[in-house]
């Protein structure tokens, strides 16, 4: 008799419906999410100076110098002698 001013409740929110109400709510979730990574990266990014600093530790634990100094070494570049000496001043740093 009196109707739902809405209507009948299955057209709702201008006639997407509950299939377009979830669309909606998941593209304002992966809008906050893709804003979210954004600003961790930027933040990131500045707070190292957009640059890698100099002997920065790569995974595994190496810095670059170390690397180097390793491939020198196996590449037979450098005796032992010179790589031990290198390397104690590397990690003295």
């Amino acid at each position: 008799m009196w109707g739902e001013p809405w209507g009948n409740g299955w057209g709702m929110h201008g006639g997407m419906g509950w299939g377009g109400l979830l669309l909606a709510g998941l593209l304002a979730l992966l809008i906050i999410a893709v804003v979210a990574v954004g600003a961790v990266w930027i933040l990131r990014r500045r707070a190292d100076g957009g640059q890698p600093r100099p002997g920065q530790v790569e995974h595994g634990g190496v810095s670059d110098a170390e690397r180097v100094l390793n491939e020198r070494f196996a590449r037979g570049d450098i005796d032992e002698e010179e790589y031990q000496r290198r390397r104690t001043i590397l990690q003295q740093k």
